[in-house]
């Protein structure tokens, strides 16, 4: 091999290697990516279509902030503590570890005309703390990365000056999240495409017109320099669901239309099987007063945390009908939990005085009201029912149960007021929701610890542990 060859090969391996490894040194944001940079707001949001750069905006401001090379924000003096968040374990092992890993330069070197510490003994393996899932700098600061699986105690813990969320958070993370920087001073990060799935967060997005300390930056990939005009336009036509497309080109927040759960669809059907003896079974009741009243059934897979709806039913008719009609659809099964929808505990009974639950509780006395919080009950169904590239979903609908398939199809958010203002809080159609409902009660509910199940005979039920 010649020396020229040598020197171009040298060159070349050279570059990947900072491919690979300090990208952070030649990162140029543009659009949207600048402006949420250069922000001085406590809350900050970029909100963009697949594939803007939302995730390295965010990673490198987190970077930025840990390493004191910010170009745009006063920098701290001393060690720097970081948490980085995302959706799921496979996320973080296959997106956000890899990310980092090519992002920081594990060298001193010069970052925006400021000093870059490096990594912790000028390697990665050196910095990277696989059990604590932690980076750690040569000057001793740190990012942290964490899971939204993760229970919420995982998310305590010493100060944090900087967090950053890759996709929206649970409500209640995210909130332990804020907590952590009581000493230090708010400094939040949000990156998100908002595919119908932003109601809490959509809530800061409505504060933010009137309150400085928030702010909100949309991103469309025709403001991309690494994508094509051509190929953002062949994608668009790729989009059918103009709802869909607006969130996936443009940005745009698009839950007050279209579909709940997007993420639902054929391979959450499944052909009906014998259900095991063993199996835990939960029993969801939509009751009415006027119209008929909605259940279904859904067992429970204990090894594989997946549940399956096994059977439904409408059921119009007193309360004595409706559990006669239940014992008889599901005779010889072992119901583990009983729940019902809260709102029954205002409601009229259906053909008697007094509350409707009163009358529920006479033929099933410890039946349980339902989690009635909509914005964390439509996440828990979304993350189960969607199919994840590795598990695959975790929520299946037996093809006996027709009504609740096409249901879960059609359930959909309100439109836009006629006005054209948006709504301040997401709120669905009152159609097509009986069997959503008990679908998002059965998932709210199996968040909590259940006890062995008990025969259906005589309507006894297993009792919640509380604590």
């Amino acid at each position: 091999m010649s020396d020229v060859d040598t020197r171009y090969r040298s060159l070349a391996e050279e570059q990947v290697r900072r491919y690979n490894e300090e990208w952070l040194r030649y990162y140029k944001p543009h659009g949207q990516q600048i402006e949420a940079h250069k922000s001085t707001a406590n809350i900050r949001a970029l909100h963009a279509g697949n594939q803007y750069g939302k995730s390295v905006w965010l990673r490198s401001e987190i970077a930025w902030t840990v390493g004191k090379v910010h170009p745009y924000r006063e920098n701290h003096v001393g060690p720097v503590f970081a948490r980085h968040c995302c959706a799921d374990f496979q996320v973080m092992n296959s997106v956000v570890i890899p990310g980092y890993r090519s992002l920081l330069p594990r060298r001193t070197c010069e970052i925006n005309g400021r000093r870059w510490p490096g990594l912790r003994g000028e390697e990665w393996a050196k910095a990277w703390n696989a059990e604590g899932r932690t980076i750690f700098l040569a000057d001793g600061s740190l990012i942290e990365i964490k899971s939204y699986d993760q229970d919420i105690l995982s998310y305590a813990g010493p100060p944090r000056h900087i967090i950053g969320n890759d996709e929206e958070p649970p409500r209640h993370l995210y909130e332990e999240n804020v907590a952590r920087q009581a000493t230090t001073g708010v400094n939040q990060l949000f990156a998100f495409t908002p595919l119908n799935y932003s109601q809490w967060l959509y809530q800061l997005y409505i504060e933010s017109a009137a309150n400085e300390r928030i702010r909100f930056f949309k991103g469309s990939l025709y403001e991309s320099p690494y994508i094509t005009k051509d190929v953002v336009e062949q994608l668009e036509k790729s989009y059918a669901d103009p709802a869909e497309r607006a969130a996936r080109i443009y940005g745009e927040f698009t839950f007050t239309e279209g579909r709940v759960w997007k993420e639902y669809g054929d391979h959450n059907l499944k052909d009906p099987f014998k259900i095991p003896p063993n199996w835990p079974i939960t029993v969801v009741i939509d009751p009415h007063p006027e119209k008929a009243t909605a259940v279904l059934a859904v067992a429970d897979d204990p090894e594989k945390n997946i549940g399956y709806v096994f059977w439904e039913d409408e059921i119009k008719g007193d309360v004595s009908y409706i559990c006669e009609r239940m014992k008889a659809g599901l005779a010889g099964k072992y119901i583990t939990t009983w729940l019902i929808d809260p709102s029954s505990r205002q409601s009229a009974g259906i053909y008697g005085k007094g509350r409707l639950i009163d009358e529920f509780r006479t033929y099933i006395p410890q039946i349980l009201e339902a989690d009635n919080d909509r914005e964390l009950g439509w996440e828990a169904v979304r993350k189960r029912v969607k199919n994840d590239p590795i598990s695959g979903p975790k929520l299946f609908i037996f093809r006996s149960c027709p009504k609740t398939h096409f249901q879960m199809q059609n359930y959909s958010w309100k439109p836009p007021m006629s006005s054209g203002e948006h709504r301040n809080k997401p709120d669905v159609v009152k159609r097509n929701d009986e069997f959503p409902d008990d679908i998002r009660y059965y998932c709210m509910h199996t968040r909590m610890n259940q006890m062995a199940g008990i025969s259906f005979e005589g309507f006894n039920i297993g009792a919640l542990r509380n604590g």
